[in-house]
């Protein structure tokens, strides 16, 4: 028996041995202990590159639509064309994700690529709106049509998500190539196998309600963006590049560096209230945005000085992702665009566990030492610490002016000229969740 039927064998086990302890108590209070990731086999790649690609190297690359291969694969519907009253099915939106995030890692290579919206509409104008048919196109009229000096194309064979009691399984295979315009001759391919389990440890005698890994395993984008990104990473890792922009491909966005400015927050846990300042500099005059990985795209960065950029996001109540990475890009009126990770290795956990509001929070000011006493209750129990925020005279932007242990403080640092004192209140527990805002509290010190 080999590695994966032992796997599948135990999984099968292991559903059965729950549903037997389902069937003696229907009312066990049900409790996951743990979540793990289920190790699996990591498969090497394996990609071909042409001996001379260096001397037919493209400059404009489309990647088009991807096909699946098995059953109905081919009669997917291109980009508009697709009705929006009918749900996908699991191979097609494992296709489409797949070439959605191949894109994203492509366009931080020094090609020009060609925006797949574009491409989509392009292709379903000149009445080319079925991939079966698109795939029986020769390359180089589909070059013409897109403006391309090279296509990549992607044909899958295994496109599959799977939930069943504690076992989850996502997988994406297939070959992605690269073909030029025009010779018709392959230039580049991969042909790849990636995929990601997951279970659950869990203790003697407790059944199974909701198990985290099966739930974002329900939710196709995620499960399969996840395990695209690894299989784009290294599909992409797999292509030459030779930094081959000249004078003619001067239009194309320059990112030349791009950085998180408060990188620094502890353990990368980022909590509501705190931000994502993203800088970029690049070709001016041009729009700039950010992503954070796949679970906030598009957040607008502004020109603040010449070809440098700046955008924030604030981390909302109720916001919580984790291993997300961050991304920026640069797009020209010609919807061409270019984008940059700021760094592969820098990721970030955002909690968004809402304990309940302090209360009973009330200030008093004392006109002789021109000072607030304020104070307020927290009935949780393990809270760690309290953080204090102040803004003057109905400012929208409050900044922390005290870290506390206890639920009390004096604001000493009082002007009276300023005449309105505004303060909220956060409490945070020991794992690092935080309270709903105690507030807001207005003291007139006039």
């Amino acid at each position: 028996m080999n590695i994966q039927l032992k796997f599948y064998a135990g999984a099968l086990l292991a559903i059965g041995m729950l549903n037997g302890c389902a069937g003696e108590n229907n009312n066990v209070v049900r409790q996951v202990d743990k979540i793990y990731r289920i190790p699996f086999l990591d498969v090497p790649v394996d990609y071909t590159i042409v001996d001379n690609f260096a001397d037919q190297a493209p400059k404009t690359v489309a990647i088009i639509p991807f096909k699946y291969t098995r059953k109905g694969g081919a009669n997917f519907e291109i980009g508009s064309a697709v009705s929006r009253e009918i749900k996908p099915s699991i191979e097609q939106t494992g296709c489409v994700i797949l070439r959605k995030v191949f894109y994203k890692y492509f366009s931080t290579l020094s090609y020009t690529d060609i925006d797949p919206l574009y491409i989509d509409a392009v292709l379903v104008e000149h009445g080319i709106k079925n991939i079966g048919q698109l795939y029986d196109i020769p390359h180089k009229k589909i070059g013409a049509l897109l403006g391309a000096d090279a296509i990549i194309t992607g044909e899958l064979e295994n496109v599959g998500n799977l939930t069943a009691g504690i076992y989850s399984h996502t997988v994406l295979s297939g070959k992605i190539s690269m073909y030029s315009v025009k010779t018709g001759n392959l230039l580049w391919s991969i042909n790849h196998y990636e995929s990601e389990k997951g279970g659950v440890i869990y203790k003697s005698g407790q059944v199974l309600d909701l198990i985290e890994s099966q739930i974002q395993n329900v939710k196709l984008e995620r499960s399969f963006t996840k395990v695209a990104e690894e299989f784009s990473r290294k599909a992409v890792n797999s292509i030459p590049d030779n930094e081959h922009k000249t004078a003619e491909t001067q239009n194309t966005p320059q990112i030349s560096s791009a950085v998180i400015e408060n990188i620094g927050l502890k353990q990368n846990i980022l909590l509501p209230g705190d931000k994502i300042t993203v800088t970029m500099n690049g070709t001016p005059g041009l729009q700039a945005t950010f992503d954070i990985g796949i679970w906030k795209s598009n957040i607008p960065m502004k020109e603040i000085s010449a070809g440098k950029y700046q955008g924030t996001y604030w981390i909302q109540y109720g916001d919580q992702t984790s291993h997300q990475a961050i991304a920026v890009k640069l797009k020209n009126r010609f919807n061409i665009a270019s984008s940059k990770f700021i760094d592969s290795n820098y990721t970030f956990t955002c909690k968004g566990k809402l304990l309940p509001a302090p209360k009973s929070f009330t200030a008093k000011f004392s006109p002789g030492t021109k000072s607030i006493r304020l104070q307020w209750e927290f009935n949780a129990e393990e809270i760690k610490y309290y953080q204090l925020y102040r803004s003057k005279n109905r400012e929208p932007a409050f900044k922390l002016i005290q870290t506390l242990s206890k639920p009390q403080f004096e604001d000493k640092t009082i002007n009276t000229e300023d005449n309105i004192y505004i303060y909220q209140v956060i409490a945070y527990d020991n794992m690092g969740n935080a309270s709903l805002p105690g507030g807001p509290l207005e003291v007139n010190v006039k």
